[in-house]
């Protein structure tokens, strides 16, 4: 039944859907009829910059062609109907970004025609690298626009390929918020361009999630979103909406992240974003039922996309993807066949193409994949090998929040195949990298879901160092992993923010529990601390003196 919804939706879609060459047809129809309203409707249906889709740009390709190809009027005339284009924006949401830049190429000498025409067709192969997941060749191009524009006094288009540019380094792995944005979003706010301005704070949103703080994505992505309405950006709020599914999924929100996919996907059955967006939705959607084991929906929105991918885009990147999640569905509904299957093509396909770094970090997640199916199969040395490969292909990238995950696999695997010394050592690692988590996540109720969902591991950690007779260490772990909010809420001030829908307390530090030592220092010479630790096949129990500190479990 879901299936058959989907097939609609899709259907729906197509019949509302308009490509580029028909998008600018109807602009070119409402603009010469001189009504208003129907060009701010053409304007707003689709603003994608990487398809380049908007409006604005499609005006600026018909330029450069007419120019080429010497039809001297022609080019006039597309700018006479960038001008007009722009007027609209302004009258209709106060942002005149189009209209300078129809101002700027109407003063242009023709001189500067040809240089301006080779930065242009730099931004174009930029976005055709960036569309093929080959971010470093896109960088390549829009820095050499970026200069182009810049010496020609161009800084709309240089504004352009500055933020494509930066977006480049966010999906190359970059663990760190560029400069760039920051930069962008300041200047973006000093000219009031809005439209600009949402998607400096939509890539913001995404860095700050990718980097594991998640807080100030969410922040940053509600921010664009409602810039998006205001503009009546509707593939804006889409994306928005979108991410913002994606963001309270990773902290565990899921009921959040359900209500956000819900307006996405109703905006996408009004005003259809392509095939490139509706990809995302699909693979969003069967993330976020998978994440409340819903795996009939999840299945349904998984296979959804593997199939748009491999039938009707034909697209390695997005079939890398799609395949990779349509496997966790198959391996949460414990078809172990068919998850190792797909994570397979997932694996393979990446393998074929090492020179893009992106391939290379889906990769390294095909790989973790495959090294959680071969533990559910018992085949722990297997399971060890990938593990291992995706951790050291993570650290080639510097991707830390995916190697954390594979840290915790491999001391899994390397538990149930008896390899103590190994298993101790990627303990101490995952200790160390949980507690450097615990800063970026700010929000209580995040943080608190975020290592609830860590719980299982911390419990197989638990019983593993007890098992072993080393009771304080296991204590200790079991100190570490309980109760720190309420701890930082005591020990730090906390501040309560209302900038999502209900109020929330932002943690503003992080303070670590005390020591065995420090607390039996402070315990009276015949006190007792009673201690216990409730796992999912026992009840560990410690008891503290002033001397010593004993185990018992049940």
């Amino acid at each position: 039944m879901k299936r058959q919804r989907l097939d609609a939706l899709r259907q729906s879609q197509k019949q509302h859907s308009k490509n580029k060459e028909q998008q600018l047809q109807n602009f070119y129809l409402a603009y010469h009829a001189d009504d208003k309203e129907a060009v701010w409707e053409v304007i707003s249906r689709n603003r994608e910059l990487i398809t380049e889709s908007i409006i604005w740009q499609q005006l600026l390709n018909e330029y450069f062609e007419n120019l080429a190809n010497n039809r001297a009027d022609r080019a006039d005339e597309t700018l006479r109907a960038l001008f007009y284009a722009g007027v609209v924006e302004q009258e209709k949401d106060g942002d005149s970004f189009v209209k300078e830049l129809a101002i700027y190429y109407s003063g242009l000498p023709p001189l500067m025609r040809n240089k301006l025409a080779q930065a242009h067709n730099l931004l174009s192969e930029g976005n055709r690298h960036f569309i093929n997941t080959d971010f470093v060749s896109a960088s390549s191009k829009y820095t050499s626009a970026i200069s182009g524009f810049q010496s020609l006094g161009n800084k709309w288009e240089a504004f352009i390929s500055r933020y494509l540019q930066a977006y480049c380094e966010i999906l190359k792995a970059n663990n760190s918020v560029p400069i760039a944005l920051e930069q962008l979003l300041m200047e973006s706010k000093a000219n009031g361009y809005l439209w600009f301005q949402a998607q400096v704070y939509n890539a913001l949103g995404t860095c700050y999630t990718n980097i594991t703080r998640t807080s100030e994505g969410i922040k940053n992505t509600t921010l664009s979103l409602d810039i998006s309405e205001q503009i009546n950006d509707h593939l804006g709020v889409q994306r928005n909406e979108c991410e913002l599914a994606r963001q309270h999924l990773t902290v565990g929100a899921t009921f959040a992240s359900l209500n956000h996919l819900g307006r996405c996907m109703q905006s996408a059955d009004r005003n259809w974003p392509g095939y490139r967006q509706m990809l995302r939705y699909y693979n969003t959607a069967g993330r976020v039922f998978l994440g409340m084991n819903n795996r009939y929906a999840a299945e349904a929105f998984s296979g959804a996309a593997f199939r748009l991918s491999k039938d009707e885009m034909q697209d390695r990147a997005s079939i890398i993807s799609t395949s990779l999640n349509l496997g966790d569905t198959y391996r949460k509904s414990g078809r172990n066949d068919e998850a190792s299957r797909m994570y397979e093509i997932s694996y393979k396909t990446a393998q074929a193409e090492p020179r893009i770094e992106v391939f290379r970090i889906r990769e390294a997640s095909a790989a973790a994949m495959l090294g959680n199916i071969y533990y559910d199969m018992k085949n722990y040395d297997r399971s060890v090998q990938y593990y291992t490969e995706s951790i050291e292909l993570h650290d080639e990238l510097d991707s830390v929040v995916n190697r954390y995950d594979a840290l915790k696999g491999r001391f899994l695997a390397h538990v149930a195949g008896g390899n103590d010394t190994q298993a101790h050592a990627d303990l101490e690692e995952i200790r160390k990298s949980s507690e450097s988590y615990r800063k970026y996540i700010r929000e209580e109720g995040h943080r608190n879901t975020f290592f609830s969902m860590d719980q299982e591991f911390s419990d197989a950690a638990i019983d593993f160092l007890y098992s072993r007779k080393e009771v304080e260490k296991a204590f200790e772990l079991s100190e570490a992993t309980r109760a720190r909010s309420l701890l930082d809420l005591i020990r730090s001030q906390a501040r309560i923010t209302s900038a999502g829908n209900s109020p929330e307390f932002i943690l503003e530090s992080v303070t670590e529990p005390v020591g065995i030592d420090y607390i039996q220092a402070k315990l009276p010479e015949k006190a007792l601390i009673l201690q216990y630790a409730v796992l999912k096949e026992k009840i560990i129990i410690w008891v503290i003196s002033k001397n010593g500190i004993n185990g018992t479990f049940h």
